[in-house]
């Protein structure tokens, strides 16, 4: 068995959505000499770093993420490793095509783009490649439970009605992103644990994502 972490580091002054979203900050609190403790105060987003994400993000009356059960968190995946993309590149739905008979229904997807080794270049989100609405319409066609990526977007960065995010929240699906490591998977069907915090009421969180190969 081998295990592949593929949850990108959290850390002050690392790539974030700008404003309203916060920086991440670390504050100590207690230290050894006085205390003979030391802890820390956090403060993040629930879409920082490595996350998994809810409807609930854009939509009312949706499941948040303490509400999903833990065996959705453990799912087998479809590994799809697509060409290598630049800034602002789409995923197309010919990339998906070949590996799309190997996808069952509630499979989990995982895109490989590369684009993980963008992890914290000042153009992370702002030309993060994305998805064209027929890839997504695939995907969401063999009724996936989760769909995971390199990339910090799915829609087209400059588009802020977010339209493909929203069609794969209205079907049911969650989202996992983005990730990194995924040069490191070898197979094509793998199984995926990711591990959010039970956050009441809050549509995403980050987590820790493996991948787990047999």
């Amino acid at each position: 068995m081998k295990v592949i972490d593929i949850t990108g580091v959290i850390e002050p002054g690392m790539w974030w959505f700008g404003p309203p979203v916060p920086k991440v900050e670390f504050t100590q609190i207690g230290s050894l000499d006085k205390e003979g403790w030391v802890s820390h105060a956090i403060t993040l987003s629930a879409i920082t770093g490595t996350y998994l994400e809810t409807g609930a993000h854009v939509f009312k009356n949706v499941r948040t993420i303490d509400e999903v059960k833990g065996e959705e968190l453990v799912r087998e995946a479809v590994v799809v490793r697509v060409k290598p993309k630049s800034g602002l590149e789409h995923v197309t739905r010919a990339e998906l095509e070949p590996a799309i008979s190997k996808i069952r229904p509630g499979d989990a997807v995982i895109i490989n783009t590369g684009w993980y080794h963008k992890w914290n270049d000042e153009n992370f989100i702002l030309e993060s490649p994305h998805f064209e609405q027929e890839a997504v319409e695939l995907l969401l066609e063999k009724q996936i439970s989760i769909l995971c990526s390199d990339m910090v977007c799915y829609d087209d960065p400059r588009e802020p009605e977010m339209p493909l995010l929203r069609r794969i929240f209205a079907k049911g699906s969650m989202i996992l992103s983005p990730v990194v490591g995924l040069g490191e998977i070898t197979k094509a069907r793998v199984k995926l644990i990711a591990l959010p915090l039970k956050l009441k009421g809050v549509s995403a969180s980050p987590c820790r994502a493996i991948v787990i190969e047999e």
